[in-house]
């Protein structure tokens, strides 16, 4: 693997920097001529993360380090780790540095140049007073049994390198020393379910350095890592100014990772009407688009920081959340035991539900199921439909700030969303855009198991569920998908057998007491930012 010219301080030597006479560009690739030293490099337009343009001291010539992701779906992993001692599958991305002379990256395009350069860099990743003290404003979490147990992997192979090509260094401990003038990050690797929480309460308030820019956090996990976040961080003051919050960037080593895709979404949208634009030209090859990796990179180096809308769930007394852990006793096989814990109120960012999300969520969340990835939702699915159950509650919300609304009392799903997808081509709420902070809820009542999939489908293809009508036979009235912008949602729980009263917000499953209930609302004001694409 290439490595970049900042790497060279750790015994690896520096890369050959390419001439114009070895680079060409043509058909949306970077093509690097292959070298004594080096095999010829085809760079995909959509596997460059960006151009950093350097000069190493003065009288030296300017550099253009490329760096670049690259994916390959033969070695994607399927499956995760189902406990501590098996190992993760191999990781399907590799982080490159290829390196070129000036007169070499003017053989780019000067739009494509534009388009990659990385011209304004954040206050974190550059080292603007080399004789102050190494920063400590920047953090990376790497949650190890997210999704498929690859962020570790990911942190290695691609996000260390790439911020030595910054000149940073991690930091995993106060004891550390770090050269005067060497900037550096908090680098925490998580050791149980409770590390990302905890990391949350050292946060404090209104986190901000001296330069006025905001606490980045890198977070290498799925949803449940900004769920985490949310419920550990401090609360602020109304008057706290949310650009001092802290800011999370994201990169989707999650199952779902929900929050990720929908901001996202209208990059996957223009990818996709760029590759029906040319799906007719046989001369051209259809642009599949940048990968999540590759999107996910891009903002966190080329975004800025924007408040992250919230919601706040409450709880009826007696309700707790229910999570499952592999415990081993010495002689005795490891066996799956249940964890709860009294809760009144949760943060969310993402869903709030009732009915089949919630129990999906719930009955996939066993080792068996997760080490198939986001995969574990359908295999869930199909035994859960099996059972066709309608969910026993009264549900009411409210719309702009109008009096409460009675939906009824037998469903099949609720689910209230701040984004768009649950997953990357779930779409659950196509109305929803990145950060509009509007509660939109999903929501039919008991239509058997076979409706309940055909819904489940048409949301896969764009959010097509929404508008959908039908009619049980010719006798019975037409029914539809519901789906309302909402203020506040209330369930009150019905159900006798404690098997149907889970909900599930942003993946935390809350077990709610017989006759109790979950309201919803959209929190006052946000706790957090998110490092969001450039407008």
């Amino acid at each position: 693997m290439a490595t970049s010219r900042s790497a060279a301080s750790s015994g690896t030597a520096a890369p050959a920097v390419a001439s114009a006479s070895a680079v060409a560009y043509e058909n949306g690739e970077l093509v690097i001529a292959a070298s004594a030293t080096a095999p010829e490099q085809r760079i995909q337009d959509d596997e460059i993360l960006f151009i950093v343009r350097r000069q190493e001291h003065d009288g030296h010539p300017e550099e253009y380090h490329v760096c670049w992701l690259r994916e390959s779906a033969a070695t994607a992993a399927t499956a995760a780790p189902s406990d501590e001692s098996e190992q993760p599958p191999p990781p399907p991305f590799a982080f490159y540095t290829t390196v070129l002379d000036e007169a070499a990256a003017k053989k780019i395009p000067s739009d494509v140049l534009r388009r990659h350069i990385l011209a304004d860099i954040a206050s974190v990743f550059r080292d603007d007073d080399p004789t102050a003290p190494s920063s400590s404003s920047l953090h990376v979490v790497v949650s190890t049994r997210s999704g498929l147990g690859q962020a570790q992997a990911f942190y290695d192979g691609v996000l260390q390198p790439l911020l030595s090509v910054f000149g940073l260094t991690a930091v995993t401990n106060a004891d550390d020393v770090v050269p005067r003038g060497q900037k550096s990050y908090n680098l925490l690797v998580t050791s149980s379910s409770r590390s990302i929480a905890e990391f949350a309460q050292t946060l404090g308030k209104a986190c901000t350095t001296s330069t006025g820019a905001p606490t980045t956090i890198v977070l290498l996990s799925g949803d449940g890592g900004v769920v985490d976040l949310l419920n550990g961080v401090a609360e602020q003051s109304d008057e706290v100014d949310a650009r001092q919050l802290p800011a999370i960037a994201l990169l989707p080593l999650g199952t779902g990772n929900a929050l990720f895709h929908s901001l996202h979404r209208p990059d996957y949208l223009a990818a996709a009407a760029a590759a029906a634009a040319t799906q007719d030209d046989n001369d051209k090859p259809a642009p599949k688009g940048p990968s999540s990796f590759v999107l996910g990179l891009r903002t966190l180096f080329k975004g800025h920081a924007a408040p992250l809308p919230n919601f706040e769930a409450h709880f009826s007394p007696g309700s707790h959340t229910v999570s499952y852990s592999l415990q081993e006793e010495e002689g005795k096989e490891a066996t799956l035991k249940e964890q709860a814990e009294n809760v009144d109120r949760l943060r969310g960012a993402i869903v709030a539900s009732y009915g089949f999300h919630a129990q999906l969520v719930w009955e996939s969340d066993t080792p068996e199921y997760r080490k198939h990835g986001d995969k574990r939702f359908g295999m869930a699915a199909q035994e859960l439909l099996k059972t066709s159950h309608a969910y026993d509650a009264d549900v009411s919300l409210v719309k702009a700030k109008a009096k409460p609304h009675r939906l009824g009392h037998r469903f099949n799903y609720i689910l209230a969303s701040m984004v768009s997808n649950l997953e990357k081509t779930f779409t659950i709420s196509p109305a929803s855009e990145p950060l509009d902070g509007q509660l939109r809820l999903v929501h039919f009542g008991d239509v058997g198991g076979t409706q309940t999939m055909d819904i489940m489908m048409a949301a896969y293809n764009n959010g097509a569920h929404v508008g959908m009508t039908w009619q049980a036979d010719e006798q019975s009235k037409e029914e539809s998908v519901g789906y309302d912008a909402i203020d506040e949602l209330q369930v009150n729980v019905l159900e006798q057998d404690a098997r149907w009263r889970k909900v599930c917000i942003d993946g935390t499953i809350v077990e709610i007491p017989q006759g109790g209930w979950m309201k919803v609302r959209k929190a006052p004001q946000p706790v957090l930012q998110i490092i969001v694409n450039p407008k």
